[in-house]
């Protein structure tokens, strides 16, 4: 059986990274729980710029994605389709 040693993350960057979450492009808390999420994330890795990495295929090569730009990305897509369709 395998045994982890699990610790509360370092909470010395934690005034950075809500600085950094609230001073992306976007209206301050407008994420909602996803930055609740992105700050969870980013004190777990101890880093500003918190990365996942998705699951693909085996044979695709997978880009280290943080959570925020992946779902602003898929807003962007979603208000792409939203606003062009014709009227």
């Amino acid at each position: 059986m395998k045994t982890f040693h699990i610790q509360k993350p370092d909470e010395a960057i934690k005034e950075a990274l809500i600085d950094k979450i609230n001073n992306l492009t976007k209206p301050k808390g407008s994420l909602g729980r996803l930055e609740e999420i992105a700050l969870q994330i980013g004190l777990i890795q101890q880093s500003l710029s918190p990365r996942l990495t998705p699951q693909t295929k085996k044979d695709e090569e997978t880009k280290p994605v943080s959570l925020v730009e992946r779902k602003l990305e898929e807003a962007r897509d979603k208000n792409k389709k939203r606003y062009s369709k014709k009227v």
